[in-house]
């Protein structure tokens, strides 16, 4: 099983290598893709690493408050805008 660290993403990456450079050396060999118990354990290894990157939850609170802001503050803009093209028009 897998441990989440701070450096999935290299993980994953380095993983994926590992993956690409097994399938070559089998069809190379010609070898069966679905028998070979190394490219499964590989394959395994990218799933739950990818699991760990997707529920990585390491951002802040002041993060999601800027991102809430910066989406309330262009609502505002666009509803000004449209404000005051309805006012010239009356």
């Amino acid at each position: 099983m897998y441990e989440c660290t701070p450096n999935n993403r290299e993980e994953l990456e380095s993983i994926q290598q590992k993956i690409l450079e097994r399938i070559r050396d089998l069809r190379d060999q010609d070898l069966p893709l679905s028998e070979d118990t190394a490219l499964a354990n590989y394959y395994k290894m990218n799933t739950e690493i990818q699991s760990c990157i997707l529920t990585d939850y390491s951002f802040g609170p002041a993060t999601l408050g800027l991102v809430i802001a910066a989406g309330v503050m262009v609502s505002l803009v666009y509803y000004f805008r449209i404000w005051k093209k309805r006012r010239k028009f009356h």
